[in-house]
């Protein structure tokens, strides 16, 4: 996504003479299904995807401080692409597909910012990616500068993130926004064009054409292509030689064995992640030879393909964006299990929004326990001037079946002969987890069985559990 992306975004119809007259811009129903309808579901997922990894990774001091944070910055410039994505190209083109002023203006009022902070992120990511991507083929190779590259990571990272707002901060200075008073309430109310210093000044020669060409579009990509391609043969070099698994003894061989996949897991990522990057670029590179080569050829003979093709730019970039999660699930084990583990303690927290005494088969003891107690027992407090009273009201008696067994990881509870009520006072108890079984003695009258964690419970308490009768704490 280059200055096309501000070509597409300017978009919004053809005028005449007539300064209020408006003419769509070709194509625009296959735009609308291609931009508006694929490529907003495209974007709403990757930014999901996006803000959860950002998340994932800051949270967590052990990925801040590794490799993954290039993934974290990652994660966050692919979720300001993505909004963008929705808020430039997909409003836009359904504005003009409804021919709709209201969204035209509102459009307008955006523009120039997101379109500014788009670029940056674009930039950025891309220049994030090569930082990523020098360290992965360092280790790759086993260079001696690997130590320095990695105990100077932050400072990379803001290189590339600095890089990215010197070479696209100037954006926001290119366009200028005009109101025309004679065309309230008509498409062409609000329009929008280049400044004068833009075309025909060194700005426009070295700045916009040499520099952000070669420095944030072809330089990224080559360079990329080289890095890959070097890192996906060394692999296989070392792969082939055994130089990589090889079969050592102890267990200091077994932990540098998980580190090595470890790290091949992390290069695998970050060669993923630069395919991407290089498949969803191809035709913003090839576009952007085109149009310096040949612009007039471009734009008279060919001008459905350049919308369509403007379009694919864009939406490819917020592909390869979505794209970074899967990436992340099928190379690294360990990230997967993260991942997977967050997503089941968001299922298990809406089901229990449903159903507050649900149990799962991978709650730990202590939880699962106190769930299965509480429908056999009422523990009830009372406070009297500074004194906290705990009492176990008369205890549910199964006098025909016993309960079922209650399942834990070391074993299971089972009901006596007697009649048998299961108690607890886990309302009054921080979770931990389940230490040991204490059973409660033979002669008890209630036949009362407890769970008990060791360490967790005063005398006083247990004397609650086991006699059933109100004890001052």
């Amino acid at each position: 996504m280059n200055e096309s992306f501000a070509a597409a975004a300017n978009a919004t119809g053809e005028y005449s003479d007539d300064e209020c007259y408006y003419e769509p811009p070709p194509l625009t129903a296959a735009r609308f299904w291609l931009v508006t309808v694929f490529g907003s579901i495209i974007s709403l997922v990757s930014v999901v995807e996006n803000l959860m990894l950002f998340f994932l990774f800051a949270s967590r001091r052990a990925h801040r401080n590794s490799h993954n944070m290039y993934l974290l910055l990652l994660a966050f410039f692919d979720f300001f692409v993505s909004l963008a994505y929705i808020l430039l190209m997909s409003v836009n083109v359904l504005s003009d597909y409804l021919q709709n002023p209201r969204l035209v203006a509102m459009w307008f009022t955006y523009m120039v910012p997101m379109i500014t902070i788009s670029h940056i992120a674009m930039s950025s990511a891309s220049f994030l990616i090569i930082a990523a991507s020098i360290e992965r083929y360092f280790l790759t190779i086993q260079s001696p500068t690997l130590r320095y590259v990695q105990n100077h990571r932050p400072q990379m990272a803001m290189a590339a993130i600095l890089l990215g707002v010197i070479s696209k901060g100037s954006i926001c200075f290119e366009f200028d926004i005009s109101h025309h008073p004679k065309c309230v309430g008509e498409m062409t109310e609000w329009q929008m064009q280049y400044r004068e210093f833009v075309f025909n000044t060194p700005y426009h020669t070295i700045w916009r054409f040499w520099y952000r060409n070669f420095v944030t579009i072809f330089a990224p990509f080559f360079i990329l292509t080289f890095l890959n391609i070097r890192i996906v043969v060394t692999l296989q070099s070392t792969t082939a030689n055994g130089g990589v698994f090889a079969h050592l003894a102890g267990n200091l061989a077994l932990e540098q064995s998980r580190r090595k996949a470890s790290a091949r897991a992390a290069t695998r990522t970050m060669v993923a992640v630069t395919c991407c990057y290089l498949i969803s670029n191809i035709v913003n590179v090839i576009l952007t030879i085109w149009e310096h080569v040949d612009k007039q050829t471009l734009f008279n003979d060919y001008l459905n393909f350049y919308a369509i093709a403007v379009d694919m730019v864009s939406l490819l970039t917020t592909l390869a964006c979505a794209c970074r999660l899967p990436i992340y699930l099928y190379c690294q084990t360990a990230l997967r299990t993260e991942i997977l583990n967050i997503f089941r303690a968001w299922y298990k927290w809406g089901m229990r929004r449903i159903n507050p005494h649900a149990v799962f088969a991978d709650d730990d003891d202590d939880y699962a326990m106190r769930r299965e107690s509480s429908a056999y027992h009422t523990v009830t407090t009372s406070a009297d001037s500074d004194k906290r009273r705990l009492s176990v009201s008369s205890p549910l008696l199964f006098t025909e079946a016993p309960p079922p067994a209650i399942p834990l990881r070391n074993g299971f509870i089972t009901p006596q002969d007697k009649p048998v009520a299961i108690i607890s006072a886990y309302q009054h108890v921080p979770r931990r987890s389940l230490d040991t079984l204490t059973h409660t003695n033979s002669d008890s009258s209630a036949g009362i069985k407890i769970i008990e964690k060791s360490g967790e419970y005063d005398d006083d308490l247990h004397s609650i559990l086991v006699t059933g009768k109100e004890t001052l704490l």
